[in-house]
């Protein structure tokens, strides 16, 4: 998922049921000296990417998988 498909990602899913305070990790680059952890909301992730932009692979792991993740960075 890019910046640009995340406004549809998101509303995706919410439709299917998720809260938008549903917790989201994003992980670039993951294993790497490089690696980014940063942690959001469903309903802030598109502003959160912006913000935040992923300078290479990224992961997108949404909701209670990731309830105790390390994070370089909360919004």
């Amino acid at each position: 998922m890019g910046i640009e498909t995340a406004p549809d990602w998101v509303e995706t899913a919410q439709q299917a049921g998720l809260s938008p305070q549903s917790p989201v990790l994003v992980g670039t680059n993951i294993g790497n000296n490089n690696q980014f952890l940063g942690q959001t909301t469903l309903a802030a992730l598109t502003t959160f990417l912006h913000d935040n932009p992923p300078h290479g692979p990224s992961i997108f792991i949404l909701d209670g998988v990731m309830n105790d993740a390390p994070n370089d960075r909360k919004n």
